[in-house]
């Protein structure tokens, strides 16, 4: 190398925030008899799932939430009697709406505002830029509002059904169903993609 010399390696600027509460409820209850009912359901409620990853500003934040794979509400409830010798189980998990784009494309969203102190998409009187503070975090309108005829996947239920059998104390078969009505992933989504 010639002196000086800088050798530059990867920069780590990305940063990401999240923030939600969880909630799990459990009921559990032994007959006289031995035969036991269990019942447990957990949900999450996401408040935020923001990324920093702009490398010319890593204040500008991407909102995550509601995006497809990022819903703002989940749970699972799951219900199981226990006979004995065997057990029945039932239970059921939803998914909340999810953007079919990016949050950014269709709803209003949280950006900074260019140096020029101006916004140009948020709407303002017959689509005229609205001003503001340059630097400051402001509400953007959507990118494209009407880039697809709805906004959201629709939430969806998923039902599952098993059955156990303890033959000893070596052994236990059990069969079950997963997604049991064959509920299909909304507008033809196939979960292949990229």
């Amino acid at each position: 190398f010639n002196e000086p010399a800088v050798i530059s390696g990867g920069v780590n600027f990305a940063k990401g925030t999240a923030e939600g509460i969880d909630f799990d409820l459990a009921y559990r209850k032994t007959f006289e008899n031995g035969q036991r009912l269990s019942i447990r359901a957990i949900a999450t409620k996401v408040l935020d799932r923001t990324n920093f990853v702009d490398p010319t500003d890593p204040r500008r934040p991407n909102r995550q939430l509601s995006e497809l794979g990022d819903p703002e509400w989940a749970a699972n409830l799951t219900a199981s009697y226990d006979f004995g010798s065997f057990s029945l189980r039932y239970g059921v998990r939803y998914i909340g709406k999810q953007t079919i784009n990016l949050y950014e494309t269709m709803l209003p969203y949280r950006d900074i505002c260019p140096a020029s102190g101006v916004t140009p998409n948020t709407g303002g009187i017959n689509g005229a830029a609205v001003p503001c503070t340059a630097g400051d975090l402001v509400t953007v309108a959507p990118n494209n509002a009407d880039a697809t005829d709805r906004v959201y996947y629709p939430d969806a239920f998923y039902h599952s059904f098993r059955v156990d059998v303890e033959v000893n104390t070596k052994f236990n078969f059990y069969v079950g169903v997963d997604n049991a009505f064959d509920r299909q992933p909304p507008l033809g989504l196939l979960g292949t993609a990229g």
